[in-house]
Order: C-alpha cells, then structure tokens, then sequence
C-alpha cells in the first residue's frame, strides 16, 4: 500500500500542497499580532524552512533520474516553486505582511532551489564530495 501511494506521484504532489497550505495558515497564525520586524525576519525564516522541507521531500520521494541536468533542474525548481503558491496566496489573503515583502521572497526562493538541486547532482555523482564539504564546514 504505501509503495503504490510513493509510486503515485500526483498524491504525492498533492500531500505537499496541503503541507504548504498548513503551513501558511500555521505561520500567518504566528506573525498576526506582532511587530513588523520581527515579522519580516521570522517569514524569512519559516519560507526559508519550508522550502528545505519541500527540497527534501521532493528529492527524496519525486525525483527519479537527475541527469541530463538543465532540463531536470528546470523541471524540479518549477515543481517546488508550484507546491509552495498556496503557502504565498495564504499568507497574501490572510495579510500579515504587505505583499512587497512575500514577492521580495521569490527570488530567493529560485535560487536556493537550484543550488539544492545542484548540492544533490554533485553529491549523486561524487560521493566524497559530501564528506569534503563538512570537514570544510568544520
């Protein structure tokens, strides 16, 4: 049961979009009430958040086949960016912040897509690569 539920890969897409509307109602809840500074700096935070959680899902349970890599990028990037608009149009409706602050946001939030989705090539094609990377962090 849970193989033909992991095999299916629009519930799966559909399961995120119902984690990123959660989660907009979840932090639109959490910035109402607050002062504006801390606003901004948390939605960073929790967009930053969910955009790692939707990175991880994505690669670990969506994507297939990683090579050739310009096409598959463009198509991961799209995916995600497409799973996290109700997190977006919850957080416009609900407005707790102005909207310039939400589409300050976006291009960010491409980039840090295509540099997981780089991280994960490299590590997938060089296997030390990862090992290299955390002695460097230390």
């Amino acid at each position: 049961m849970i193989d033909r539920i992991l095999k299916s890969k629009s519930l799966l897409i559909l399961i995120a979009l119902i984690f990123s509307t959660l989660a907009g109602l979840v932090v639109s809840n959490l910035l109402l009430g607050k002062p504006m500074p801390y606003r901004d700096n948390m939605f960073w935070k929790y967009t930053v958040f969910l955009n790692a959680s939707l990175l991880v899902f994505t690669i670990c349970f969506y994507i297939d086949k990683v090579l050739p890599i310009i096409p598959n990028l463009i198509k991961f990037v799209s995916l995600i960016f497409f799973m996290s608009i109700p997190y977006f149009i919850i957080l416009v409706i609900l407005k707790p912040l102005p909207i310039s602050y939400i589409l300050e946001i976006v291009p960010a939030q491409i980039i840090l897509l295509a540099a997981g989705f780089i991280w994960h090539v490299a590590t997938e094609i060089d296997k030390d690569l990862e090992k290299k990377f955390f002695m460097l962090l230390l």
